[in-house]
Order: structure tokens, then C-alpha cells, then sequence
């Protein structure tokens, strides 16, 4: 009887330390976690050293790290689908442009 007492509270326990953990991981990281975060990522890229970032606040790193994020995000690989329209519009918008503009010759 003493033994099967034992062992329910040793599942508890090893249940509640489960729970523990899990309810600890899925908590948001904290304001300086993400500034940590945010910073570890702008150094990677290149951009930025860390006598730069240390003075900065969380909303001004913040805005670095969206500036960089929708830099990024805008890549367009060349010789894709995307590229290729993206160069006929312009060779486009040259043509015409330059039709337009031209001045008559003066003989």
C-alpha cells in the first residue's frame, strides 16, 4: 500500500514539474529578451556593431529591426518571374518616357 502511495506521489511530482516547465516556455519573451534578440540579429546582418545598438532604446532598435526586416523581405531573386516583370515595366516606362522627351533638331 505504502509502495503504490510512493509511486502516485512521484507522477505528481514528476506531472507537476511538466507543467511547471511548459507554462515557463510558453510565456513571451520579455521587452529585454527581445531587445537581446533584435540586436543579436542587427550585429549578424553586418550592418550594425554593438557600441552602436547599446545606447539605443527598445523602440529605436525596434525600428532598425523592421527597417532591416522589410529590406530584406523586398529582395526579389534575379531571373524570377517577379524580376522579369519588374524589368519590362521599366523598359516600359523608358521608352516611353524618352519618346516624350525628345527635343527637335535644330538644322
Amino acid at each position: 500500500m505504502s509502495n503504490l502511495l510512493a509511486e502516485f506521489f512521484e507522477r505528481r511530482k514528476k506531472q507537476l514539474e511538466k507543467e511547471r516547465a511548459e507554462t515557463i516556455r510558453s510565456k513571451p519573451p520579455t521587452k529585454t529578451q527581445l531587445r537581446n534578440l533584435m540586436m543579436t540579429y542587427l550585429k549578424h546582418t553586418g550592418r550594425f556593431t554593438h557600441a552602436q545598438l547599446k545606447s539605443r532604446i527598445f523602440k529605436g532598435i525596434q525600428k532598425l529591426y523592421n527597417k532591416e526586416q522589410k529590406w530584406i523581405d523586398a529582395f526579389v531573386l534575379v531571373g524570377s518571374e517577379e524580376d522579369e516583370k519588374r524589368i519590362g515595366s521599366r523598359k516600359k516606362r523608358a521608352a516611353g518616357s524618352s519618346l516624350r522627351h525628345k527635343s527637335p533638331k535644330i538644322l
